[in-house]
């Protein structure tokens, strides 16, 4: 069966499956981030690489490359202290994420057009991709102002 609003959209129930499904991962994934990321070690890192961006900075404008390979090397530690949080949901997530989108193109591969937007036909990966793009932005939003 169909849904649609007013011809805008016209959803299938394999679009809305896929829609929850998307919602969900995108819900999950941030509530694993939010667990596993120590975020006031992420805010301080990079405030820090501010200070250090500003003093490579002035240390070019008068010349001291001692000065600025300190300053770039500081930046550099910050980065990967960054990277190493960033990395942590990542490794949790990966495997989950491959398995559930492997098994959506195995159930979804077939069905062709889930949903029409506009007049355009979109099959299981770009719907997922547009609503999971949406949900991520709301989803991470609502999880931060908490």
């Amino acid at each position: 069966m169909d849904y649609g609003i007013t011809g805008i959209i016209n959803l299938t129930e394999a679009g809305q499956s896929i829609a929850l499904i998307s919602i969900l991962i995108s819900f999950v994934s941030a509530m694993v981030r939010r667990a596993t990321v120590d975020m006031d070690k992420v805010k301080d890192s990079q405030a820090k690489m501010k200070e250090h961006q500003k003093k490579m900075q002035e240390a070019q404008k008068k010349g001291h490359t001692e000065d600025m390979l300190k300053s770039q090397e500081e930046m550099t530690k910050h980065m990967m202290i960054q990277m190493k949080q960033n990395f942590k949901p990542m490794l949790i997530t990966l495997i989950p994420f491959l398995l559930i989108f492997n098994w959506l193109r195995g159930q979804y591969d077939a069905s062709g057009t889930v949903t029409t937007i506009l007049g355009m036909s979109l099959g299981w990966f770009w719907w997922y991709f547009i609503i999971s793009l949406a949900a991520s932005m709301i989803v991470n939003k609502i999880v931060q102002a908490s």
